[in-house]
Parts: C-alpha cells; structure tokens; sequence
C-alpha cells in the first residue's frame, strides 16, 4: 500500500500531501499551487520533527535522486504558445483544491478545478522502465467546458530536449515520455525549459498520460 504525510514538507509547502509509493518511488503533493512538487526514490519521510515538540518547521524528504518540480500553476490560458507562462496561481487565478480519493493501495488521486474545467491528477509506481529504479506513470483528466487557449504543463526544468522519438523528452534530469499520442500535441519550450500541452477546447474529457523516469 502507499503511505501518506500530510504536513510541512521542505520543497512543497505548508499544505503538502507526501505519497510513498510500492517500490519506494515517492511524491509531495502541494495543495496550495495544485501541483507536483518532489519526486525522489528510496526511503519515503523521516517525521521526526513534526513529532518533537510543537513539531514546528519544515520536513524535508528522505531517499536520494530528488527532483523538485517546476513552481506556477499547471493550468493557463494562453494567447498562444510562447506567451510567458503566468506565476500567479491558486484562488487567484480560479483554481480550487477539491480533496482527493484513495484506490484499494491507497494511491490517491488528486482533484481540483480551474474555472469549469475538474482535473483529476493520478500517480502509479511501474518497475521495468528505461532505468533501474521505480518510475511514475501519471494520468491527468480534464473534464468540463474547457476554454479556447488552455494550455496543461506536463512538466518544466532548466533545459528541455527531445529524445529521439516523436514523444520522449529530457527536462533538466526527467525523462518523460507520452502516450495516447493520436491526439496530443505535446509543445518543448527551450527558452523556459517547459513541457506544455495545448487542450481542445469545447465541453469535453481530455486524458493526458505520461511517464516518468529519473
């Protein structure tokens, strides 16, 4: 089963949700930006500073090979596809955090939605991708009357490059590689080191699936 932490966690905020899942592949949530915060391999949280005391302060994660994830939101509307991505987020910027639910291990799927738009956010460990360790197969679903000019970033780093095949990218130290592609235009921005994906728009689901390997 997976474990979870909600908590002050070093890298993800003062709502942060940690997810520690079956081969010690692990993820923080931030609840307040609606976001992917950390990835990192190996052991999942040392609590102990929120157990001494008043438990005050940030916790940062435990294990190695951590990733920290882009800040802004994962949502915009966009004039097109080079407009600067905004860094405003949360109420602000209409979204709302709408809890999450558990499947029968306990991997949550996290839930919000900006404007109209829901947007399920689903995380599963895989063993046997390209490396040796645990990776990520995420699944976003967006549903509802989705606005001209939505763009979704999959993911963002300090440089972005394509792999070779028409759906895998390197972002910073990230591999992620797309499926579902009969659909999806996935867009690699090299001035920001982003990942972004334009979403049709009409009142429709759109399913976003990616992996991800470090």
């Amino acid at each position: 089963e997976a474990r979870l932490y909600r908590n002050f966690i070093d890298g993800a905020g003062a709502r942060a949700i940690g997810v520690g899942y079956p081969g010690e592949v692990n993820l923080a949530w931030d609840a307040n930006y609606l976001r992917p915060a950390i990835l990192w391999h190996g052991p999942f949280m040392d609590a102990s500073r929120h157990w001494t005391g008043r438990g005050q302060g940030f916790q940062p994660p435990d294990g190695y090979n951590r990733i920290l994830l882009p800040e802004g939101p994962p949502l915009a509307v966009l004039a097109d596809p080079s407009s600067p991505w905004p860094q405003q987020t949360g109420r602000a910027r209409g979204f709302r955090f709408r809890g999450y639910h558990l499947d029968k291990l306990r991997r949550p799927t996290f839930r919000y939605s900006f404007g109209d738009v829901q947007v399920q956010d689903y995380c599963k460990e895989v063993v046997g991708g390209d490396k040796q360790d645990t990776a990520l197969d995420r699944i976003v679903t967006l549903k509802g009357n989705i606005p001209k000019g939505l763009y979704f970033r999959a993911a963002g780093g300090k440089t972005v490059e394509r792999q070779g095949e028409v759906n895998r990218f390197l972002v910073g130290d990230l591999t992620v590689t797309f499926t579902g592609f009969d659909e999806l235009e996935v867009l690699p921005r090299s001035d920001t080191g982003d990942l972004i994906v334009p979403v049709k728009p009409g009142k429709r689901e759109f399913v976003l699936r990616q992996r991800l390997e470090w």
